[in-house]
């Protein structure tokens, strides 16, 4: 039995056993930089920390070791370390020549490890299955805000960059294939063609299991499938299972996959992630919860292979193990798999983004997107007007079309391009997208040309015999490896069927060819040509009745088969006479219908009911088409000349215009926002201006008003998995175009009335990155997209962007806003770094993170404390947008409202940590015990008390101000003729005798050297106050600041303050000189810091460490409390302590300072329960005020 014969055969026993996550366990391993070092592998000296796939190369060990531990726990089957392993993810890294080497080490590794396990137990088996990751690009739509059409990759390099990776996991043994956390199923379809070709050129054929994830629970991927139209889209390719992975955890999962198992014919799986992020970016699902989430699928046989996502950890696996081997008291086991034995009987359904389920009535396919059959269609294509050509594909969603035909074919344009261009256009509108489109070309280049364009499952008309066996069967193989229905022209070497006989001889010969090359024969659609009646030529009479007949026949004896036909050609010889023609498809269809049609291409509106249609015309119609006769012809022809069309008595359908309906031009241009219309939106966006001229209104109030309503409308539907991510798109570049109207107008307003505008003169600059480490874009572009959309400079740094970098470009560019965004764990180490940066370059800009990893929770809690200013979380492009629209346009109240809710977050999430068991807190007693000791106490100072400094050298600090810290105040980088000139200015402005009797006046300092005693928790200074101290918990010696003192000491703090006077100068100066004044007193009391330290070595001893209460070491700012106390500050150093510990003027500074030999900075980090108690009690604070003033619980 080969390997392949056995996975089948316990696949049909029992639930598979899928391994966890490989990312999750490499993180557990706190490697180093250097182990990601890419020498080995390119002879370059580079390490990415973020692309795991190096560790196959550089430390195999590890993941070896990582698969034993899921083997361990019972996985059937293990995922090679490749999930990046591909030529186009590999090139973000400049190691897209590394496919290879990287995926053949990955596969040694995982066999190695399963023939390890499979030595040690004989009788067990288990598989490899070599990982295809997404590569994180999109290929159904476009993320470039200017050029819809733009791709950065087409369907043939995403199936090269997956042939390649393919061929080289088959080559070196693996067992399965596994495509997975698919989000855009055109790219799943490039994999499935490499894969199909790899296996070709190899002579290996392996089982292919492909798993998709979804962007929100109801089931939708990024690119705006539904799950059912996911699952239909992949109906005719020979899976051995689809699945769901990643994206969410098992109990949003659950309700997925049972409508997945309704809809597929394969087997199922279910890998869900370890619940959603944390606040820290890891997951928190125990085993057993996933476990009791999972066990309804797993005990009602709906799935065949269950495994774990993101943060699922060898426990998890071995829980599920647990739980699949789990027998009842009959010794049978608890969970089957799915039952495969209806798997041939699987209906196919056609599909866009969503299923279309025509329950055995005729499917109407819209005709007017067609070069020949519409000459309004032909000159917009022939123009490129691509907006209002996809209008005309929308109306026929709009009324009721079932399917949109799209035909190209025309000597006055480039077809194949034409297709392309047309159906990326429409791919952006998820009302059109959603239907699925009939391909109509004789120009096989043009059919292949949009075979790489198609997400979901359609029509290709057409193929047939005329030029021989050979290509007709080459070419319906090609359509059925993409999965869509084929349309069989009638038509063979000798020509095209114009009889009833000729039409089923072809079809006939046709089927049988297509079945005996492995056709399904539910792919099969006829088209046994409608032609065009009463031409003159008595044979032209007897077309509708052949065509008819030849419709029976075909539903009789060609199983599952369909027919279709093209309506319109049948009345070809009244053109001009609408309503004559009308009137004959009506009843053409009625008969049609009856004999079994399935699809007719044809408008819209259409009126199938023949009672509208008065007796003596349906009888003329009638004997006509189906009573074939000269007589009859002639009683046609003359009914079309007759009065009784001229007075349009014959009423086969009404056309509505829903749009002309809306009366008001704020609702009209809120829905074109909405739906992403451009058609008469010039007219009513000058409506709307015409209004607020007449009212003398600001013309930016139509883009406050109807504009952001739409939008807002936009970002709710979106967050509700209403609409999708193309629609968001069209909608944002139809806003975009509506501004545009409105410039001109804005421009004269602000001209006239001397106002700014920063909503759509671009005044606010926004920085955008994806941070280090991180290459997806797709979130990051769309947000790009919509802001540039609302009237933004957006300056997009791209992907892998250091922190410095990010920093640096806010401040040279005066940028209003940073916007980070990342999609892995790691990313968000990344994004504390650049909130920590923008903290030490003083920098007073909101930053704004999203991205799957992201959550509120997380930045309330993890970057916001490590920024002096704003940091906010936004879940997508519409809700970011909105955000900085509401903080530029409402400023400071919003601002506060926000932080409000930010730092509610935070305190509810620490006071929910104190309920938890105390017992997995790391033990105080043991970090106690591993304490610093400081090797002798500090000599006693010259003098012990306090002193106070009223009398300051100003050029001293002037000597010491950090030009570079004074320049980051204005946004102004640290070199270059704008910074020489800023410090000159400065420097200019400092020699005028105002401005240094102001600061002057302004500084003050007090300083204090007492005796102190240490019992390890807390100082006791001078008798008078206690400070207790946090202290590091972690392995080896643990810091704290009460180990700086020994059981006899001293102690050193002070206050010095820059801006006591300040105020009393502010009418002396304008308003940017006395901006110049204050950041000056700022880098002043800096530098007054600085000298503090000089003063205190003269005094006492060197070597000093100056900590300030908010420093990591010293996080609580309760402290200074403390030394305004010890040093009676609000009278020495006139600085006034708030109750919420801020000090007034805020140029002013407090810290303790601290002697001794082989003293050092250092970052306290989180503390237990048990450590915060302790503190409480010596501090005699409770536990919530100690939180509030700075201290931060651990994860418990």
């Amino acid at each position: 039995m080969t390997r392949n014969e056995y996975l089948n055969k316990i696949a049909s026993q029992r639930v598979l056993l899928l391994d966890g996550a490989m990312g999750t366990l490499i993180q557990e391993k706190n490697l180093s930089p250097e182990d990601f070092d890419t020498s080995s592998l390119d002879g370059k000296n580079r390490c990415f920390p973020n692309l795991g796939e190096i560790l196959n190369i550089s430390r195999p060990d590890v993941i070896y070791d990582i698969h034993s531990e899921f083997l361990n726990s019972g996985a059937d089957i293990i995922t090679t370390n490749t999930f990046c392993s591909n030529r186009i993810t590999l090139k973000e890294y400049s190691l897209e020549n590394c496919v290879k080497e990287l995926n053949q080490s990955a596969v040694e590794i995982a066999r190695a490890a399963a023939e390890e396990v499979e030595r040690k137990e004989y009788s067990r088996f288990v598989f490899v299955a070599g990982s295809l990751g997404p590569t994180g690009k999109m290929l159904s739509f476009s993320t470039d805000s200017d050029d819809v059409l733009k791709r950065e990759y087409d369907f043939n390099d995403f199936k090269e960059a997956y042939k390649e990776q393919a061929l080289v996991l088959l080559e070196t043994q693996c067992d399965i294939l596994l495509i997975e956390t698919v989000f855009d199923t055109l790219i799943c379809k490039a994999a499935l063609e490499g894969i199909r070709e790899a296996q070709l050129e190899a002579e290996i054929e392996k089982p292919i299991m492909v798993s998709v994830t979804f962007s929100d629970i109801s089931g939708h991927t990024l690119s705006g499938q539904s799950i059912e139209a996911f699952s239909s889209s992949l109906i005719s390719y020979n899976l051995f299972s689809i699945g769901v992975n990643c994206s969410m955890g098992a109990k949003d999962m659950v309700p997925l996959i049972e409508r997945l198992s309704k809809q597929t014919p394969f087997r199922v799986s279910a890998h869900p992630n370890a619940g959603l992020p944390l606040a820290d970016g890891t997951y928190g699902e125990s085993p057993s919860h996933m476990v009791q989430t999972l066990s309804p699928i797993l005990e009602k046989g709906i799935i065949n292979i269950i495994g774990g996502c993101c943060g699922t950890k060898p426990a998890h696996i071995k829980a599920l193990y647990d739980k699949i081997n789990e027998k009842n008291e009959k010794d049978e086991l608890v969970c089957k798999p799915k039952d495969l034995s209806d798997k041939k009987n699987f209906e196919i359904k056609l599909c866009g983004l969503e299923t279309q389920d025509f329950n055995n009535q005729l499917a109407i396919i819209g005709e007017r997107c067609n070069v020949a059959g519409s000459r309004k269609f032909l000159s917009l294509i022939e123009e490129s007007k691509w907006q209002e050509a996809s209008d005309i594909a929308r109306n026929q969603a709009e009324h009721n079309a079932d399917i949109i035909d799209i035909c190209m074919d025309s000597s006055m344009i480039d077809a194949p391009t034409a297709m392309v261009s047309f159906l990326r256009y429409i791919n952006c509108d998820p009302y059109i997208s959603k239907k699925p489109y009939m391909i109509d070309s004789s120009d096989w280049n043009t059919i292949e040309k949009a075979l790489g364009e198609l997400q979901g499952r359609c029509i290709i008309n057409s193929i047939s015999l005329k030029e021989g066996e050979t290509s007709f069967i080459t070419k319906a193989k090609i359509i059925n490896n993409f999965g869509h229905k084929m349309v069989v022209m009638l038509f063979d070497e000798k020509g095209q069927a114009t009889t009833y006989e000729r039409k089923i001889e072809i079809a006939k010969r046709s089927y049988d060819l297509l079945i005996n090359n492995k056709i399904r024969s539910d792919l099969i659609i006829f088209d046994p040509n409608i032609l065009t009646v009463a031409t003159g030529i008595e044979e032209s009479d007897y077309y509708a009745l052949d065509f008819i007949k030849a419709v029976k026949w075909i539903k009789t004896n060609l199983t599952n088969a369909q027919v279709c036909g093209g309506v319109s050609n049948l009345s070809f010889s009244f053109r001009g006479n609408n309503a004559l023609r009308r009137a004959m498809h009506t009843v053409f269809l009625h008969y049609a219908l009856e004999s079994g049609l399935d699809y007719a291409i044809v408008t819209p509106t259409i009126n199938l009911d023949i009672s509208k249609i008065p007796n003596e015309i349906y009888s003329v119609i009638e004997k006509a088409l189906f009573e074939p006769s000269l007589e009859n012809r002639e009683k046609l022809i003359d009914l079309a000349s007759s009065d009784i069309f001229k007075k349009s008595s014959v009423k086969t359908g009404k056309k509505v215009d829903d749009l002309a309906l809306i009366q008001d031009p704020k609702l009209r241009v809120k829905r074109a926002i909405l739906f992403g219309e451009n058609n008469n939106l010039e007219r009513d966006v000058y409506a709307l201006l015409k209004e607020v001229e007449a009212n003398n209104i600001s013309p930016v109030s139509i883009v406050e008003g109807p504009f952001m309503d739409a939008m807002k409308e936009v970002g709710d539907k979106f967050s509700k998995g209403e609409m999708f991510l193309p629609q968001v798109v069209k909608s944002a570049r139809t806003m975009k175009i509506a501004v545009s109207y409105l410039e001109p107008a804005i421009e004269e307003w602000k001209n006239k009335n001397q106002e700014e505008n920063s909503l759509i003169k671009n005044e606010k600059t926004i920085v955008f990155a994806t941070v280090k480490g991180d290459v997806h874009d797709i979130g990051k572009n769309i947000c790009i997209l919509v802001l540039r959309c609302n009237g933004f400079k957006v300056i997009d740094l791209g992907v892998m962007v250091p922190s410095e970098k990010i920093i640096e470009t806010a401040i040279s560019e005066k940028a209003n806003f940073i916007c980070l965004s990342g999609l892995i764990t790691p990313s968000l180490e990344h994004m504390a770094n650049v909130c920590k940066l923008a903290y030490q370059n003083d920098l007073k800009i909101p930053i704004l993170v999203g991205g799957a990893t992201t959550s509120k929770e997380h930045t309330a809690l993890k970057l916001a404390p490590l920024y002096n200013y704003l940091v906010f979380q936004t879940d997508n492009a519409s809700d970011l947008s909105s955000l900085i629209l509401k903080i530029a346009k409402e400023g400071t109240p919003y601002i506060k409202k926000l932080s409000k809710d930010y730092r509610e977050l935070e305190k509810k999430n620490n006071t929910k940590k104190l309920k938890k068991d105390e017992s997995k807190n790391i033990s105080y007693q043991s970090v106690f015990a591993n304490r610093f000791i400081k090797q002798s106490s500090s000599p006693k100072p010259k003098k012990i008390g306090t002193t106070i400094i009223d009398n300051i050298n100003l050029d001293r600090l002037i000597a010491l101000i950090n030009w570079k810290m004074f320049a980051f105040s204005y946004s102004v980088p640290p070199k270059g003729d704008a910074f020489n000139n800023l410090v000159k200015e400065a420097k200019d402005f400092l020699q005028r005798e105002i401005v240094r009797e102001a600061l002057t006046k302004s500084l003050r300092g007090v300083y204090g050297i007492f005796p102190c005693t240490s019992d390890g928790v807390s100082i006791y200074v001078d008798n008078r106050e206690r400070f207790s101290f946090i202290r590091q918990e972690r392995k080896g010696t643990s810091l704290s600041l009460s180990d700086y003192v020994k059981e006899v000491d001293y102690i050193g703090m002070y206050i010095v303050t820059g801006g006591l006077k300040l105020n009393e100068y502010i009418n002396i100066f304008d308003e940017c000189e006395f901006l110049m004044l204050r950041f000056l007193a700022i880098r002043l009391v800096e530098a007054f810091s600085q000298n503090m330290e000089s003063i205190l070595i003269d005094q006492w001893a060197a070597p000093l460490i100056r900590v300030a209460p908010g420093y990591p070491s010293c996080p609580n700012h309760m402290h200074k409390k403390g030394i305004f106390n010890l040093l009676d500050g609000e009278k020495t150093s006139l600085v006034k302590l708030t109750k919420n510990y801020m000090m007034v003027p805020e140029a002013s500074i407090s810290s303790l300072v601290f002697q001794g030999e082989g003293l050092k900075f250092f970052n306290g980090g989180k503390i237990s329960v048990e450590q915060i108690k302790i503190i409480s009690k010596a501090q005699n604070v409770s536990i919530e005020k100690l939180i509030e003033s700075g201290l931060e619980l651990k994860e418990e």
